[in-house]
């Protein structure tokens, strides 16, 4: 709609059908059930009602944890957690409704209607009020929560503390990888014991990136506005935009597994072939035989239009195969890959001793990383894993005495002395 492209037919159908699907599964989409008809309705429905419901859910959950434990740590983070799943999971329909505001089509010289729904006038003065509300939600939900999530979590990054050798070696051990690999680990895990639904998925250096696909979503949905709807122009921004992005994720590759990097290429590769075959509409498909309409021959507008719908065809079999083949397809290889790691963790974890309770206390770590990295870790693994941290580094920090420890200023004390040995780590 925001491309104002009439898509092929098998394509269309195909697109159409899956929006059923999802308004089935979606029983809040499916608004006509519930009497929410008009586009009115469904900006109240969407940009209001459902955001605020959905956020009273890890409220109450927070109040629940809060009351039961006695350190109010795990359950501050549970919540932040949860709270940005509810702001991220609500994004795209919020951007939807609020842009969806100002796609209008001009009926008359000082008449326009809602491509979204025809039976509001843009001119009425109520629909002034939805207008402003769509101003105010791009300027402070829109643009703010990406920009807000990025500054958040880079501030959060840069307060981690830095990762001493001893503690990098000693998850290198626990966890069985190599010392590089170690520090990504520790400035993972610290961050996403709290901010886990916006970095779990991502290598640490990597922790910006969901906020940075909100920001592709915003451009490619609301941004490109600015330009003629349908215009060659906005087609090639919009083409632009897709390729810049694709060719980051190339760069990047910011998943922590492979297999979810070729999945995101694969997708977004698709929709730069889709854009770019939206492009080619607008040029009637490069016909050869537009000179000849143009030379008034009777039959040259029958026959440009038969060259047409027979070139529409062609793209429509490309889009068809490379959506089967870079969506669907390359979903089911990548779930079929993951749960491949899954069942070698679970085989590893029973192999060692695990299922039995003999494993030792590093088995447990690295297998908790492990569920951890693939994003199967509970509440649970993510906290213990802090824990683990917390503990290495400081028995690890206690094998070195600070210098001003060489002289007790304190005779008498029980502090050790520089270079002391004690059965039991100093802290």
């Amino acid at each position: 709609m925001v491309l104002n492209w009439q898509a092929p037919t098998m394509i269309k159908g195909i697109l159409k059908a899956l929006s059923n699907m999802l308004s089935l599964v979606d029983v809040m989409a499916s608004a006509k059930c519930l009497g929410v008809d008009t586009f009115h309705d469904k900006w109240r429905l969407h940009c209001l009602f459902i955001p605020v419901v959905m956020m009273l859910i890890p409220l109450g959950l927070w109040l629940k944890d809060e009351g039961r434990a006695e350190n109010p740590g795990p359950a501050l983070a549970s919540l932040t957690s949860r709270s940005f799943f509810v702001v991220f999971f609500c994004y795209p329909r919020i951007c939807k409704f609020t842009f969806d505001v100002f796609i209008v089509h001009r009926v008359a010289d000082d008449v326009e209607v809602l491509v979204e729904d025809d039976r509001v006038l843009y001119q009425d003065d109520i629909h002034g009020m939805y207008v402003f509300g769509s101003w105010v939600l791009i300027m402070g939900f829109c643009f703010a929560v990406p920009l807000g999530a990025a500054v958040l979590l880079c501030r959060e990054y840069q307060r981690l503390p830095p990762v001493e050798p001893a503690l990098q070696a000693r998850v290198s051990q626990a966890f069985q990888i190599s010392l590089e690999d170690a520090e990504a680990a520790v400035n993972d895990i610290a961050m996403g014991n709290k901010y886990g639904f916006l970095t779990a998925a991502f290598r640490p250096k990597f922790f910006y990136n969901e906020s940075l696909d909100m920001v592709r979503k915003l451009l490619l949905v609301g941004i490109i506005l600015v330009v003629r709807r349908g215009s060659v122009g906005q087609a090639m921004v919009s083409l632009c935009l897709s390729v810049f992005f694709l060719a980051l994720q190339a760069k990047n590759w910011p998943y922590k597994i492979d297999w979810d990097n070729r999945l995101r290429m694969a997708t977004e590769a698709h929709v730069c072939l889709t854009i770019a075959v939206a492009l080619a509409f607008c040029s009637n498909l490069d016909s050869d035989l537009g000179p000849a309409f143009g030379a008034d021959d009777p039959d040259g507008l029958e026959a440009l239009q038969a060259d047409i719908e027979q070139r529409k065809r062609v793209y429509d079999w490309l889009l068809v195969s490379t959506f089967i083949a870079c969506v669907p397809g390359a979903l089911v290889v990548t779930m079929l890959a993951k749960i491949k790691l899954i069942q070698r963790v679970l085989h590893d974890s029973a192999t060692t001793g695990m299922a039995h309770g003999t494993a030792t206390r590093d088995d447990l770590m690295r297998f908790r990383y492990e569920r951890f990295r693939l994003g199967l870790a509970a509440d649970g693994d993510s906290h213990e894993l802090a824990d683990f941290l917390t503990e290495a580094r400081l028995a690890e920090g206690a094998m070195e005495w600070p210098a001003s420890w060489a002289i007790d200023p304190h005779p008498g004390s029980t502090r050790p002395q520089r270079g002391e040995v004690r059965d039991q780590p100093f802290r």
